[in-house]
């Protein structure tokens, strides 16, 4: 999935990208869209650092969650 993400992060490069979290106690739903496109759509670990991770793909976008 790394693989994937990389590739569809340059779909945001330079644009807005939004990502929405859907709380739980042992895992995060995360969904990720730029441009009215899904970029990344999947269950992370319930840690900060985890999404700190998702988030740093995104670099070069300007991140709203």
């Amino acid at each position: 999935m790394e693989g994937e993400l990389e590739k569809r992060r340059v779909l945001g490069r330079g644009n807005e990208v939004f990502i929405g979290v859907d709380v739980h106690k042992e895992s995060w739903h995360v969904t990720a869209r730029a441009e009215e496109e899904e970029v990344f759509h999947g269950s992370i670990p319930s840690q900060y650092h985890a999404l700190q991770r998702l988030v740093d793909h995104f670099k070069d976008c300007k991140v709203k969650c």
